[in-house]
């Protein structure tokens, strides 16, 4: 859009027709809005409407031109030019200025119609601007766009614009990122999305990996612990059930074996051997105790017939030793041949001679 001249239209004399007052047709003059105002030439002169006149006014008939002009305070205006950059390639410059027409009859009689080509010319042909991009490359824009803000403060206070009919002043200067730099750095932030999402999504599958991990060593020490649990249990039941075989059994070897063949410890077979082994084991101590207690009774009756008990008996003590230690061996040898005899049967072998018996 145009600044500050909007519109403008040339126009005929509106020619008498009969009696009627004349009026210029609605249409070939702009509706100004509040803020624009209309410049008629008539008879070669420049008058501004300021809303008053309307079409039946004698300046709207009788005038050959109108511009529209746009009377905004601190209307914005920017400018775009491109100045060359270290590496033969571009940079795109838009110097921003706040205007505001003064005059606008003047506007018009100079032909400012658009206020965008009157100030890139003024901005060309200030001295070193176009050469300042001439100091940085292309990716430099920050440093460029410092320089040029540094320039902006120096020439809105050492150089003003001066334009009749308008007051003009700069406000901002800014450096447009470069095409190819964009596309760049588009490509640089899609590239560094891509890394960034790819380490999250690495972390992520690693993080995920260690929970999983974590859940096989967490359940691996539940198990362990389920485990001892179970053998604790176990050891604890069998102790118990130990004791109470051994409270139960004792120490009888019998009713042991057959609860070792009852708990499928041993065979029939071997519980046999063991009921065998027993009593054989049984049977010698038996044996043996008849045997002690036969030679404890012989010994005693000895002991008694040396101390007197005897005197009427006439037997030599002599003979009566040898006795004594044949019956000993006698009865010892009957055990052995029959143990279920009594210890104190009649001996199998040996006869006393009558004469070892002289008894009157």
């Amino acid at each position: 859009m145009r600044y500050p001249i909007l519109e403008q239209q040339n126009l005929s004399i509106v020619p008498r027709r009969g009696l009627r007052k004349r009026t210029r047709p609605r249409g070939e003059t702009p509706e100004p809005n509040a803020h624009e105002i209309l410049v008629f030439r008539v008879n070669g002169r420049l008058l501004v409407d300021n809303g008053q006149w309307g079409s039946s006014h004698s300046n709207v008939i009788k005038a050959t031109h109108v511009s529209l002009v746009d009377m905004s305070l601190d209307a914005p205006v920017v400018v775009e030019l491109a100045l060359p950059a270290a590496d033969a390639a571009e940079f795109t410059v838009q110097v921003t200025f706040e205007c505001e027409v003064t005059e606008p009859i003047v506007v018009v009689r100079n032909g400012r119609v658009d206020a965008r080509s009157f100030l890139e010319g003024h901005l060309r042909s200030i001295r070193g601007f176009v050469e300042i991009g001439h100091k940085f490359r292309l990716d430099q824009v920050a440093d460029m766009r410092a320089e040029l803000n540094q320039w902006l403060g120096v020439f809105a206070t050492e150089a003003p614009i001066s334009e009749p009919g308008m007051r003009i002043k700069p406000v901002s200067v800014e450096v447009m990122m470069p095409a190819e730099l964009a596309d760049f750095e588009r490509r640089r932030r899609e590239l560094r999305r891509s890394t960034t999402l790819n380490a999250e999504g690495s972390g992520l599958v690693y993080a995920l990996a260690r929970i999983l991990q974590d859940h096989d060593h967490t359940l691996r020490d539940l198990k362990q612990k389920h485990d001892h649990t179970l053998e604790s249990n176990l050891g604890n039941h069998r102790l118990i059930q130990l004791h109470k075989q051994l409270d139960a059994v004792g120490h009888d070897e019998v009713r042991a074996a057959h609860l070792a063949l009852v708990s499928g410890d041993i065979s029939s077979a071997d519980l046999a051997a063991q009921l065998r082994t027993a009593a054989e084991r049984d049977s010698d101590r038996t044996h043996h105790a008849s045997e002690q207690a036969l030679r404890e009774h012989l010994l005693a009756l000895r002991a008694w017939i040396r101390r007197g008990g005897a005197d009427n008996v006439n037997i030599d003590p002599d003979k009566l030793d040898g006795l004594f230690d044949r019956l000993i061996d006698d009865t010892v040898a009957a055990l052995d041949a029959s143990p279920a005899e009594s210890p104190l049967g009649t001996p199998t072998t040996g006869k006393l001679d009558e004469d070892e018996t002289d008894v009157d």
